[in-house]
């Protein structure tokens, strides 16, 4: 599934893993209110998309194959760019779907690499999770500069696909992974309601109290 459409270009940037993932849940929800053959050959299409050619060797899905050049960040690059935590959880989502509606075991078996990915490489020991592994690199990594490139309150949506592989196993070790994902996650939650998407401002706010107040000081 292509990203979007620019319209001044007219052009589609590149294909996207993690839409793909979301496109595979939306057309099976809309089967099971609306039964419709195509709803099903669409996500089946996008589910051997995402299987034949963006799950690399450890299980993660790539990001983005580009169209265009234009658009193009090496960053997210299929062929040397990351594998996000993220993406890979919401196309193992609707792989598991997949997998929930036809009974076909390459689903489910491309939906276990994905969970070996992120259990294996990307889960911290407090239960939180790294966002991403650079290609050709064993440690997955976060950076601070950016809300999508570090742990956060985003990635408490790996619950969906935790609590509905224990479902459908009856493996108890998600229900737990599943609890230990969102505890932290609750706790970092703000007496307002909020929750904070990028510390690396709340750090420059930190440094920025305290060279002021030592401004103070000093004068």
């Amino acid at each position: 599934m292509a990203s979007w459409y620019d319209r001044s270009h007219k052009i589609y940037p590149f294909l996207y893993s993690e839409i793909a993932g979301y496109t595979i849940s939306a057309f099976l929800f809309l089967n099971r209110i609306s039964p419709n053959s195509q709803y099903v050959q669409r996500a089946r299409l996008a589910a051997d998309w995402l299987i034949r050619c963006a799950q690399d060797d450890r299980g993660g899905f790539r990001t983005r194959l580009y169209l265009s050049r234009r658009h193009f960040d090496k960053k997210y690059d299929f062929q040397k760019g990351r594998a996000y935590t993220f993406d890979t959880s919401i196309a193992a989502y609707g792989l598991l779907l997949m997998h929930r509606l036809t009974k076909e075991s390459k689903y489910l078996e491309a939906v276990k690499r994905a969970l070996s990915f992120i259990n294996n490489h990307a889960r911290k020991k407090n239960g939180h999770y790294y966002p991403y592994l650079d290609a050709g690199q064993t440690r997955c990594d976060e950076d601070l500069s950016k809300w999508s490139d570090q742990s956060g309150g985003f990635h408490s949506k790996l619950a969906f696909l935790f609590t509905n592989y224990h479902t459908l196993t009856a493996d108890d070790t998600f229900k737990e992974l599943t609890l230990a994902l969102i505890e932290p996650i609750v706790n970092s939650q703000k007496e307002n309601g909020r929750f904070v998407t990028t510390r690396h401002f709340t750090k420059i706010i930190k440094i920025t109290i305290t060279l002021e107040a030592m401004f103070m000081l000093k004068h």
